[in-house]
């Protein structure tokens, strides 16, 4: 075979960032132009992740394989073959590239084999917004405090960078009532190797589409749509006319070529309006329509969704597959064999920065839940600490062997999400459940 007596190293374009069970394959992470189409992760199981860490090119392939195999007690010729096929994969993707006589190549790491640190950051630059919508988790308004400097900001973004963050998030509040949101936007964009703004598309101005214009080739904007009917819309949102601007500023995007992505929180008000509103996402030009219903956070708690009967719930489920199978090109499903994972990630592989540098898990999270402060805080005491490995291993409830789903009247509303799990155990049970018992989260329900 080929490659058995080669010696194969990382490729220098590559960086491998640890996790405490495995790792990730950062390709292309040094370069600013790259594409959303073409960036890409590989997830490494812990297997995978030692045998790239022996690939520095002092040994031969079938040196590396034989080395591994010793440690584990076990026969290369069992693993021989989906080894080789892992190497050719690699080699194709230019993760790896192989010498013919040995010599030295030094891995490029970041992240830890003790304790996880984030591949994704949120960054709310602002809890300010020129709306006041009916299910803001975070309550904005234009009265609310907390803005970030341009300073903090740089700082803590080139700190997430050098260790291991390369996709970012910017919200608000309202990106675009920040003083300094175009000079930021311009700095992700250089920085990170794929970004996502997300806007209610009321404040678009000229110098904020040139610049979406120049990186539309790592961004996605996601923007805020609640219904086709503009009084419903604006009556959500908090303000006269915000319909007609968010409208044409998806519109507006989309003809500059800009992936726009439509989001739509459902209601009472909107839930048959779905169908109605993937059209008109699809007629304005986005390319993606997601929708969810309110959660009950923030002001979501107040909103209050119907109750349906067996023959409704059947109803509304036939109508929302026929809307997936009519608008299969605009709603992304995941599979879901990619859902079966302990958790989502929140608090260790992705996290959200408050404009006051808190750290939460996900941005549904109170803003009084905190991991730590990474303004003042230490990387390592943020992340190495036992809130953060608590939520790291534990397993979301409908994966759990410690939920009773059958038997337990929340399992629809908790699901995959483990805040959800807390949420119910903190606001709609009398007694902590099994799964926040056995998982060991009781203390983490009473931080909510």
């Amino acid at each position: 075979m080929f490659i058995e007596q080669m010696f194969p190293y990382i490729n220098e374009s590559v960086r491998v960032h640890q996790l405490p069970e495995g790792g990730v394959l950062e390709i292309d992470y040094l370069r600013d132009n790259v594409s959303i189409s073409d960036f890409e992760y590989l997830d490494l199981n812990k297997t995978a992740y030692e045998l790239c860490m022996r690939m520095d090119g002092q040994k031969t392939a079938k040196q590396i394989l034989a080395e591994q195999c010793a440690v584990y007690d076990e026969s290369p010729e069992d693993h021989k073959d989906w080894y080789y096929d892992m190497l050719n994969m690699l080699l194709n993707k230019q993760v790896i590239q192989v010498g013919n006589r040995a010599s030295r190549h030094t891995i490029t790491t970041s992240g830890s084999n003790e304790f996880p640190m984030p591949l994704h950051a949120t960054f709310e630059l602002t809890h300010r917004c020129n709306l006041k919508c009916a299910h803001c988790y975070l309550e904005s308004s234009p009265e609310a405090l907390g803005t970030v400097s341009i300073e903090q900001f740089k700082k803590t973004a080139d700190m997430l960078f050098d260790n291991g963050v390369l996709t970012c998030e910017i919200t608000g509040g309202e990106i675009f009532v920040h003083p300094n949101a175009n000079e930021i936007l311009d700095y992700v964009c250089k920085k990170f190797k794929k970004v996502a703004v997300l806007t209610n598309g009321t404040l678009m101005r000229k110098e904020s589409l040139e610049l979406l214009k120049t990186y539309k080739q790592k961004i996605i904007v996601g923007i805020s749509l609640d219904s086709v009917n503009s009084e419903v819309h604006d009556s959500f949102r908090g303000r006269k006319g915000s319909f007609a601007q968010t409208c044409k500023t998806i519109k507006l995007l989309s003809d500059h070529g800009i992936f726009v992505r439509v989001a739509m929180s459902v209601f009472e008000k909107n839930m048959w309006e779905i169908h109605d509103m993937a059209q008109k996402v699809r007629d304005l030009g986005a390319k993606a329509f997601s929708y969810n219903w309110v959660d009950d956070f923030g002001r979501g708690r107040d909103i209050v969704h119907p109750t349906k009967n067996a023959e409704q719930h059947r109803k509304f489920m036939e109508y929302e597959q026929n809307i997936i199978d009519e608008f299969k090109d605009l709603i992304p499903i995941i599979p879901y064999e990619r859902k079966r994972a302990a958790n989502c990630g929140a608090g260790w592989k992705s996290i959200v920065i408050s404009p006051f540098g808190e750290v939460r898990p996900c941005a549904l999270f109170p803003k009084e839940f905190s991991l730590g402060n990474i303004f003042h805080d230490s990387y390592e005491s943020i992340f190495n600490s036992p809130l953060v490995h608590k939520l790291w291993q534990a397993q979301a409830p409908r994966f759990s062997e410690h939920c009773m789903k059958d038997k337990c009247p929340f399992s629809g509303y908790c699901g995959g999400c483990y805040l959800k799990g807390l949420n119910s155990n903190k606001y709609h049970r009398k007694n902590i459940c099994s799964w926040a018992k056995n998982e060991q989260l009781e203390d983490v329900v009473q931080l909510i």
